[in-house]
């Protein structure tokens, strides 16, 4: 995970986090693949969800039955 900031007139705030995820193209490759998970379209705005799911993450929740929507999603 990556979770990127910036200081505003309040102190910092989180601007976006994102999750590192496999190697494209096997261990020779030198580029990951990353999802934007949560992102701030301005500092006034609150934090949102992108609606993307890392990809272990997403494993992780269904061998356990559970649906990751149930926790991230809009409530």
């Amino acid at each position: 995970m990556v979770v990127h900031s910036e200081r505003g007139p309040d102190g910092p705030r989180v601007t976006g986090v994102i999750a590192v995820e496999d190697l494209i193209a096997g261990a020779e490759s030198t580029q990951f693949t990353i999802t934007e998970v949560f992102t701030r379209r301005t500092m006034r705005d609150q934090i949102e969800w992108t609606g993307s799911v890392p990809a272990r993450l997403s494993t992780l929740f269904d061998r356990a039955g559970l649906n990751v929507n149930d926790y991230l999603g809009p409530t």
